[in-house]
């Protein structure tokens, strides 16, 4: 059984994730779970008030990982102002519904979210990453204006990157297929809609899938019956024990694009 931490070493845990990550900031906590830092260019106050964070911990105390990885995500349009993103280092995120609300939720201040994104069905979106390699970072409003680019010439470039540089491979076993690429964009492959054919997918009536994680893509036939309950165990297992967990829905591949099953 996990020993959960207490409310102030939760507040010490994060702090050090902060100095880590934005080594030039100031940052002061006056009780457990509220913590204030300063822009260093204008000492702008930033109050995080991590009740949400930690209780969400509670609930999850194995993906304190991910929980804070997340949590910190957007302050990095606030404090981190890397060069200008290069064409080639943008690729396409999957996210769904939770992940804009956990996001919005702790936003500094109330501040509206400043990631770039675009929706894919009713459960999905499609986020923009800039990956350096060492980090992979939400695209940001500011960074996408710095490109001088349209909507639409982004969402082709990132589909490009992914098309074009993944090395994908299928591991399959009796009823299921699984998309390995480089443990970072497997979901992102269902972008790719000119893969999703009957004739590189032979399963047994539609094509379904699960993408629990942003590592992991299981593909089956929706008339496999014994293929959909190993399905739904596989997204029910690594959606409740890994990190960048995605969604526990399945999608259904209908009219060039999935949908929630």
């Amino acid at each position: 059984m996990t020993n959960l931490i207490n409310e102030q070493e939760f507040t010490d845990i994060y702090i050090e994730v902060l100095k880590e990550e934005f080594p030039t900031i100031k940052i002061q906590s006056s009780a457990p779970l509220e913590v204030s830092s300063f822009i260093p260019d204008n000492e702008k106050e930033i109050k995080h008030f991590l009740d949400n964070c930690y209780n969400e911990y509670l609930t999850h105390p194995n993906e304190l990982n991910e929980i804070l990885t997340r949590y910190i995500q957007p302050l990095y349009a606030m404090y981190k102002h890397e060069e200008k993103p290069i064409i080639e280092q943008i690729f396409p995120m999957i996210k769904d519904k939770e992940y804009i609300r956990q996001v919005e939720k702790v936003m500094p201040n109330g501040g509206k979210l400043q990631m770039k994104y675009v929706p894919y069905n009713s459960e999905l979106f499609v986020f923009y990453g800039i990956d350096r390699g060492s980090s992979i970072q939400s695209l940001q409003d500011d960074d996408f204006e710095a490109l001088d680019i349209t909507d639409e010439e982004l969402h082709e470039i990132a589909l490009d990157n992914l098309a074009n540089t993944l090395e994908v491979q299928a591991q399959q076993d009796e009823h299921l297929i699984f998309l390995v690429a480089d443990d970072n964009y497997e979901a992102s492959l269902i972008l790719l809609t000119d893969i999703w054919t009957k004739e590189n997918f032979p399963v047994e009536g539609e094509i379904v899938i699960g993408i629990p994680a942003r590592n992991v893509l299981a593909v089956c036939g929706s008339e496999d019956t014994e293929g959909m309950a190993e399905l739904q165990n596989i997204i029910d297992e690594v959606y409740k024990s890994s990190n960048h967990i995605i969604s526990d829905k399945m999608f259904v591949f209908r009219n060039g694009k999935f949908e929630v099953l």
